[in-house]
């Protein structure tokens, strides 16, 4: 928890800075099909998550709203889903099973884009938030807990025209229930509409 606290905290000091930092010198270039201002901006993705440890596979998706105080600097409110399949070991005298489970949550997420102005650019993104782990399988009554998430990543953005972008990244995601960590290594395609 205290964790969690630290990371928000750290994303509050954070934020500011990078769009002070991203004022200065990103706006797009004159005449241009991306001229500044688009603030506001949906994004859809979705992915697999890869096994980590004893965790199984599983899948990703997350549907969020962004708003951007500079071309290279966008904050986002996100609603997101992670799904995590059981993993079951064979030993020669029994077996393990690791179970699975669906997290519900909701966070706030920071990207910071190294270019702007219709450019293929790389971008980095963190945040925090919080929500509902339930362990649907393996277990004979599903058990409901609430979560935090922290999670951070790298991915590359492909403008499509002045509103559509399209976009790949990669991270991680640490859910913490019950003080018991698990992680998750999503991989995810998306697409966002700039307005």
């Amino acid at each position: 928890m205290r964790g969690m606290s630290a990371v928000v905290c750290l994303l509050f000091v954070l934020v500011p800075r990078l769009a002070a930092q991203a004022s200065v010198g990103d706006q797009a270039p004159p005449g241009t099909d991306d001229s500044w201002p688009r603030r506001l901006s949906v994004h859809l993705a979705a992915g697999a998550a890869i096994p980590s440890g004893n965790d199984g596979p599983g899948n990703v998706q997350s549907v969020s709203i962004g708003y951007s105080p500079t071309p290279k600097l966008t904050v986002l409110v996100n609603g997101g889903r992670a799904h995590k399949l059981s993993r079951v070991r064979q030993f020669p005298d029994g077996f393990y099973v690791e179970p699975g489970g669906t997290l519900q949550f909701v966070s706030g997420e920071v990207r910071f884009a190294l270019r702007s102005g219709g450019r293929v650019s790389p971008y980095a993104l963190a945040g925090a938030g919080f929500g509902v782990w339930r362990r649907t399988e393996a277990i004979a009554e599903p058990l409901t807990n609430p979560a935090h998430v922290v999670f951070a990543g790298g991915g590359l953005v492909v403008p499509l025209g002045p509103h559509l972008r399209v976009s790949g990244d990669m991270g991680f995601l640490l859910l913490i229930e019950r003080d018991v960590p698990h992680i998750f290594l999503p991989v995810r395609g998306g697409v966002a509409w700039r307005f």
